[in-house]
């Protein structure tokens, strides 16, 4: 290997590595300098503490926001398959909004997700889920899986149930 190629394999090094930090800060700091924690019996603080737990691979304490029907339907070995991606990103998440439609309430939020694969550049990507939930036995908890469990194979369509309006 030439000099020039360690120095360019250096320098990118370099910058992946600043990128990572800047990454751990921006998430850790939030958006503004400040992370809000939501209280725990509110939507937006279930949410928050459902994406915490995916994030920490605590899989039992994540399937336990899910509702009566999401947890018959739905096996914590899915949940588990369905969030391995948490080790491979660092992830950044914004409340967007809430709202209630009939007895649910949505939370609206962003998440970007920074990816390194070394010795790539870092990929950011973001997207928008939507998490419905509704109140059971006095808890908020998940009535639609919640992003990043997309599905459940035991989970049907009720086709009496009209479909959550979308903006």
């Amino acid at each position: 290997m030439n000099s020039t190629s360690s120095r360019w394999l250096i320098g990118a090094g370099a910058v992946i590595a600043v990128l990572v930090v800047v990454s751990v800060l921006v998430s850790v700091l939030g958006g503004s300098g400040e992370t809000t924690t939501f209280s725990e019996d509110t939507p937006e603080g279930v949410v928050q503490r459902y994406l915490q737990a995916v994030q920490d691979h605590e899989i039992q304490t994540a399937f336990d926001y899910l509702g009566a029907e999401l947890q018959e339907a739905c096996t914590l070995q899915e949940l588990r398959d369905q969030t391995r991606w948490s080790a491979d990103s660092d992830n950044r998440v914004i409340l967007e909004g809430t709202e209630v439609v009939g007895g649910q309430t949505i939370v609206r939020v962003r998440v970007t997700q920074l990816r390194v694969d070394p010795p790539s550049i870092p990929n950011e990507s973001s997207f928008s889920p939507e998490y419905i939930l509704e109140q059971q036995d006095g808890n908020w908890r998940f009535t639609a899986p919640p992003w990043p469990l997309g599905w459940c194979q035991g989970l049907t369509l009720d086709a009496e149930k009209p479909p959550l309006p979308r903006n």
